[in-house]
């Protein structure tokens, strides 16, 4: 087989997900590049959950409806996919507790017992999938030495057992691309994060942006960063501004309810220019919505965030790779900017694995921003030739650093003189006009095929759009920057293009709408609002309809 995909699906709070990763590592040791998504409930334990594990020798970003192999832990996973077994799916089940009429049936708990390895469900069923695919158990036994180091032996040996009660059905030959590792978009952010110099990483734990906390803790001792929870998101986003002014790079992680109460702070870092990163994860809303599910609805959020006028950085990436990329970039852009800048994630994104080639990215590295020379009396707020003040951090000698929220001279002093308030909106509009000009000699929009069809997408939808458009036919253009706006490298995708279909994960069409603003037509829009991402198939489906 050139491609797979395999769904296992049972109880959430049983290992579905880390059973998923698993699978995904073996696929890439084979020589795949893989992808997964998971799909589960609110919930610490109960309720159904699944996972999709697809392996390609092409470089895919979203999920397939379409399953090969099925691996039911419960009832639930036949029940709810009958949509998705097809007449050639092959069906592994715990006959404990799952009754099908076709597909290989495995006593979980007889096995378990004789084997003497209680609570290693999965590790049997694994091991039967290995066997199915014809991996060879070489394969199986380093990638589980390698990534399942506790209590070892008892999962060998439970994965061994599953191997041996099942044959050979179809072959998964080797891939056709080199070994490579698999992370989550979340993983990929904390990567570009600490490449680009991070030093501290402040959140209050909301999905999807929790495993960025969860990265960071398990690595905070060996990178000497700090990690740190506070009591509320107001402390958040403030803590993260103490940091900043003490010279430290940090980030918050949090999604829309949080940052709803960090939005105050927000302005304050505009005004007394001190640079701050935010992870927002989008999920599906308002108020708690769907908190373990997925959307695209808080792009006008990051926008318009915060009372006033200011310049902000946004860039929404679209997979591991910009993942690691873009949040450098954004980091390196907060500090040389002084400016509050935003990477745009979602469950699709930062959940989703995938493989990921860190050699077809630029180098990703801290970029030091202007700092002061050290002479005469320090002024916080220096007018410049190049529109930036330099930074310095307390404690000084017989200086003072001064950061305020209010309208202030050179020195950081409070005034209410309407020239000086102007001369302070005007650096805001030029350091914006500057940042823009800056990045056009990046990659802030990316064309994939060619057509005078064209589906436009950002964000999560980069994999699921690529593919679509490849399918038909058509082009694909992405997004990646969303602030500010690239009209000029937009507009140069859009040449020769006669029909724009614009595909977003929210009920709005808002890069729709940000297109509009600046000047550009959206022809037709497919958007889907459901809390769940659009399958390759699904998007076929729709992008048809709309293309006749």
């Amino acid at each position: 087989m050139n491609t797979v995909s395999v769904l296992i699906g049972g109880q959430t709070g049983y290992g579905i997900h880390d059973a998923g990763i698993l699978i995904g590592r073996l696929f890439a040791r084979r020589g795949y590049n893989i992808y997964m998504m998971d799909d589960f409930p609110s919930l610490i334990k109960g309720g159904y959950e699944f996972v999709i594990v697809r392996a390609d020798q092409e470089k895919i970003g979203a999920h397939k409806d379409h399953i090969d192999v099925l691996l039911a832990m419960s009832q639930d996973a036949i029940n709810k996919n009958i949509d998705r077994i097809g007449r050639k799916t092959n069906i592994i089940y715990d006959s404990d507790k799952v009754k099908v009429k076709e597909g290989l049936g495995l006593s979980l708990e007889t096995i378990l017992k004789e084997e003497g390895t209680p609570g290693k469900e999965l590790y049997v069923i694994i091991g039967a999938l290995a066997r199915t695919l014809d991996l060879p158990w070489s394969l199986v036994d380093e990638v589980l030495k390698k990534h399942e180091t506790d209590d070892i032996e008892s999962k060998l040996k439970a994965v061994s057992r599953g191997y041996n009660s099942t044959s050979k059905n179809e072959s998964l030959i080797k891939g056709s691309v080199k070994s490579l590792p698999v992370i989550n978009g979340a993983h990929a952010i904390s990567i570009g994060l600490l490449k680009a110099g991070l030093n501290a990483l402040v959140g209050y734990p909301m999905t999807p942006t929790s495993p960025i906390l969860e990265f960071m803790a398990k690595y905070e001792k060996d990178l000497g960063i700090h990690l740190v929870l506070p009591e509320s998101e107001i402390a958040v986003i403030m803590m993260a501004l103490g940091y900043a002014y003490m010279g430290k790079r940090s980030a918050v992680a949090t999604s829309g309810g949080g940052f709803s109460l960090m939005v105050e702070s927000l302005g304050l870092a505009a005004q007394a220019e001190l640079p701050i990163l935010v992870v927002l994860g989008q999920r599906t809303g308002p108020s708690t919505g769907l908190p373990t599910y997925t959307a695209q609805t808080d792009l006008n959020f990051a926008l318009h965030a915060s009372q006033g006028e200011f310049p902000r950085f946004i860039v929404a990436p679209g997979d591991a790779e910009e993942g690691v990329y873009w949040s450098g970039v954004a980091l390196n852009i907060a500090w040389k900017y002084q400016i509050p800048a935003f990477v745009l994630t979602d469950k699709t994104h930062s959940l989703g694995y995938y493989s990921y080639d860190e050699e077809t990215i630029p180098k990703v590295r801290k970029e030091e921003a202007i700092l002061w020379d050290g002479k005469g009396i320090y002024k916080r707020y220096l007018k410049t030739d190049d529109i930036i003040s330099p930074l310095a951090f307390p404690p000084l000698k017989d200086q003072v650093v001064n950061a305020t929220g209010y309208v202030h001279d050179e020195l950081g002093i409070t005034t209410e003189n309407p020239a000086m308030t102007k001369e302070i909106a005007d650096k805001r509009i030029m350091k914006k006009q500057k940042l823009a000009e800056e990045m056009k000699s990046y990659e802030t929009v990316k064309t994939y095929g060619s057509g005078k069809t064209a589906l436009l997408c950002w964000g999560s939808n980069k994999g699921v759009c690529m593919e679509t458009a490849k399918i038909l036919g058509v082009k694909a253009i992405q997004i990646v920057m969303l602030s500010p706006f690239p009209k000029e490298a937009l507009a140069k995708a859009l040449e020769g293009v006669d029909k724009l279909i614009d595909v977003e994960c929210n009920s709005e069409g808002q890069v729709r709408i940000l297109l509009n603003q600046n000047g550009f037509k959206v022809d037709e829009t497919v958007l889907k609002y459901d809390g769940r991402s659009f399958s390759v198939e699904n998007l076929v489906e729709e992008v048809k309809k709309v293309m006749r």
